[in-house]
């Protein structure tokens, strides 16, 4: 699972040049991502085939930014409005990345951000599998029904990389 954790967060990132190489690649990370899941490696293809490369940045700022009309911070799905927690879910997640060496860099984004948590599940899978599905389960799997939903009702390019991430994540935890 590592590299089809590592591959969705470079796509429920911010459009960018390793996005640009992913989509030039396909035939190669398609091989690569199916010996780890066959099915989420078809619904990343699906993604890249189907998606304007050069209108994506567009339909990513439309969907998850200024207006976001969909959150890639976890806490909106599990914290929510409850007052006083969000500090302590941020820090909790902080503590798992510490622990694990992970370095996010603070400035640019808060710890529950989906691209980090993907990008430091995918660090750590191989080596304390327990601790990445506890991680999982605890901060990715309770946002990635709600993900999906908004996704599906607001845009529906990013619906292929939601649905592959919920087969992920699953198989994770």
């Amino acid at each position: 699972m590592k590299y089809t954790l590592k591959t969705l967060s470079i796509l429920f990132s911010y459009p960018g040049e390793e996005l640009y190489e992913l989509a030039s690649n396909i035939d190669a990370l398609y091989e690569l991502l199916s010996s780890e899941d066959k099915e989420a490696a078809r619904l990343i293809r699906e993604f890249l085939e189907g998606v304007d490369i050069d209108k994506i940045d567009e339909v990513y700022v439309s969907i998850f930014e200024m207006p976001a009309k969909c959150s890639l911070y976890s806490h909106t799905y599990i914290v929510k409005e409850k007052e006083g927690e969000l500090g302590r879910f941020l820090l909790e997640i902080k503590g798992h990345y510490k622990v694990k060496g992970y370095d996010i860099q603070v400035t640019k984004e808060i710890p529950d951000y989906l691209p980090a948590m993907l990008e430091f599940l995918s660090i750590i899978i191989d080596t304390d599998p327990r601790a990445a599905s506890k991680f999982a389960r605890r901060y990715v799997k309770p946002m990635v029904r709600e993900l999906t939903r908004c996704i599906e009702r607001n845009n529906r390019t990013y619906l292929p990389l939601a649905k592959a991430l919920s087969i992920v994540i699953d198989r994770v935890t």
